[in-house]
């Protein structure tokens, strides 16, 4: 009641004296408030910690479980190429194949081909740019992807790092049309692969149940001659295939820090294809390029059992260790003939890199690392697969100084690629 309402009616007023009993209603009343306040405010605290709870959950970045088991593929025998003596006591053909055990053949390389594609999805690379009237446009790459591993609540995929290089955000496009949103997990910049993971939380049960990971298969048993399957944006187009046979399986290439074994096929495909090489069994054999071709419309592939540990690294969400030399391997026909000590030869350096800024020289042998012996790059890449980027390594290098060599030691900063 205000100033003026007490004015209006002060000549009809009157005091009410309370009694006790009065008293104790008026204690009792304000100790029920009390008590509803508390227990509404205890309600309200608990629905708030679940809703923020459930809240953080779906916007923060869900951080990898320290006890998760690491992603491990199991290296692959080598097993060696059949001898001129086996090869020739096959028995030849002495009439070519007839025209229905031909198309048996072509039959079982088609069948073969599509039912790898419930392995197969279509990767794509969202980038976000504004035109000249400010207005958001969405841009889109497209490449294909292979699903390689999977735990219980991840899949894995292998795919073309050019695609997602510059992604806002990554899309997955099942064979059934639905989709769901992919993170990057890891990438190589010289072989132009990536891992990118899907929360199989994400996908719809019959999504699901239509998936199955590629079995990825030995390389080391393949050799010239043996037919092979290319699938995947083999003619310009996802989920094409084409196949031939290989060529030649003895060449190498070098790039920073690594080698791979190449393989070479007659199979045609269209420029800037990628997709993945399978063996009759239907198992990955190789990681579909064209970028070490005189001619880009050849298929080569990178050896999957060259690259697995590459892949395991990458799928583990590790960078990629740069020392950045790039080296031949001596020998024992090298070291013979030149009179050089076995080991790699570097050839070239990085701008700035590690081993550049630690004193390293073109012409040093590496022929140690973590007081292992180094003759091969594989050795060299295992040893920095096993170390982060600003641990100190400790090479071992032969230096020529006059008509000899002299034995060193350096420490080397290791960095990213």
């Amino acid at each position: 009641m205000n100033d003026n309402d007490k004015n209006e009616f002060n000549l009809y007023s009157e005091n009410i004296v309370p009694t006790i009993g009065m008293k104790y209603k008026k204690v009792f009343r304000a100790i029920k408030v009390i008590a509803l306040a508390l227990l509404c405010a205890a309600v309200a605290g608990t629905v708030c910690g679940v809703v923020i709870s459930l809240v953080n959950n779906a916007i923060s970045p869900k951080k990898e479980d320290a006890t998760k088991p690491q992603i491990v593929f199991k290296p692959d025998n080598i097993v060696e190429e059949p001898t001129e003596d086996v090869i020739g006591d096959t028995e030849i053909p002495t009439a070519p194949p007839s025209e229905s055990e031909y198309e048996k053949y072509l039959s079982n390389l088609n069948n073969i081909a599509k039912r790898s594609y419930t392995s197969m999805v279509t990767v794509a690379s969202v980038t976000t740019t504004e035109d000249i009237f400010n207005s958001v446009v969405e841009n889109e790459k497209i490449s294909m992807g292979v699903m390689i591993f999977s735990d219980e609540t991840q899949i894995y995929i292998l795919t073309q790092y050019s695609t997602v290089r510059a992604a806002s955000h990554i899309r997955i496009e099942f064979n059934n049309g639905n989709t769901c949103f992919a993170q990057l997990v890891g990438k190589d910049v010289d072989t132009d692969i990536a891992i990118v993971k899907i929360n199989i939380s994400d996908l719809t049960e019959q999504t699901y149940r239509t998936l199955k990971i590629a079995e990825l298969g030995n390389s080391n048993q393949l050799y010239t001659g043996v037919p092979v399957i290319a699938v995947g944006n083999v003619a310009g187009t996802n989920f094409t295939m084409n196949h031939g046979i290989i060529t030649n399986f003895d060449r190498n290439y070098y790039c920073w820090d690594a080698k791979y074994m190449i393989i070479n096929t007659n199979i045609y495909v269209a420029e800037g294809s990628f997709g993945v090489l399978l063996n009759t069994n239907g198992q990955v054999c190789g990681v579909i390029s064209t970028k070490y071709s005189e001619d880009s419309h050849v298929l080569n592939a990178y050896a999957i059992s060259n690259i697995k540990l590459l892949l395991q690294h990458i799928s583990n969400g590790n960078d990629v260790i740069s020392l950045g030399i790039m080296g031949n391997e001596v020998d024992n026909i090298l070291s013979n003939k030149y009179s050089i000590p076995k080991g790699i030869y570097i050839t070239m350096f990085k701008n700035n890199s590690p081993a550049f800024m630690a004193g390293l020289r073109n012409g040093d042998i590496i022929v140690g690392a973590d007081g292992k012996d180094i003759l091969k790059c594989e050795e060299l890449q295992n040893i920095l697969y096993s170390h982060k980027p600003g641990d100190v390594i400790k090479l071992k290098i032969n230096r020529k100084a006059n008509n000899s060599y002299k034995t060193l030691e350096i420490s080397v900063t290791l960095g990213v690629q």
